[in-house]
């Protein structure tokens, strides 16, 4: 379940592929994102477990470490002024997109498939293009291992982030539930076909 922004771009970013020595920081944008995002739809035992298991140090290292997927963090160029890049990474990632084989329960998935499975962009940075930028590495990312089809899962109440996707060629291709403790989410499963066209 993932959330993008789309804006023209104001101010400059460097993103980079996300090692194994980035847990900690990955962790906390992730933990940060994600309670920013949707922390209010859950009870708080609910989305303090959810957080604990899936952004544990362990499971962070198991998906940087994983060669079939990939992960890309966002530094703030702007912050201090400073746009050297040992300063940047000094900085909090401000964003991260995730990719990897798609695991959607979708019937038409076949092996190969390639999924985005989490877009993340901190409260105060959600107009600035950065969703755009972090996107278009991934769908590429994912291009190059010439599957059938690309896929993602997007919450149904979450009208912006589908009009973003449906500019990258996604379209909907079917629904599940997300589960976090006892609460369900109603998602939106996306496909992309490999002939589809991005709208600028």
């Amino acid at each position: 379940m993932s959330i993008p922004t789309d804006a023209p771009q104001s101010r400059p970013f460097t993103i980079r592929r996300a090692t194994r020595a980035d847990v900690s920081a990955l962790q906390e944008l992730s933990i940060t994102t994600f309670t920013q995002t949707f922390g209010f739809l859950y009870a708080p035992d609910d989305l303090q477990n959810f957080l604990e298991s899936t952004y544990s140090p362990d499971a962070l290292t198991s998906l940087l470490t994983d060669p079939q997927c990939a992960v890309w963090l966002a530094f703030d160029a702007g912050v201090g002024g400073d746009t050297n890049l040992d300063a940047q990474e000094t900085s909090q990632p401000v964003a991260y997109v995730l990719a990897g084989p798609c695991s959607l329960p979708h019937p038409d998935v076949r092996s190969g498939d390639g999924e985005i499975k989490g877009l993340y962009v901190r409260q105060g940075l959600q107009n600035s293009g950065l969703g755009t930028q972090v996107m278009f590495i991934a769908v590429d990312w994912l291009l190059e291992r010439q599957p059938d089809a690309l896929w993602l899962g997007v919450w149904s109440r979450n009208d912006r982030a589908q009009h973003f996707y449906e500019r990258f060629g996604f379209t909907h291709a079917g629904e599940y539930r997300f589960k976090v403790g006892c609460h369900r989410d109603h998602e939106f499963i996306v496909k992309r076909a490999l002939h589809a066209s991005l709208r600028q």
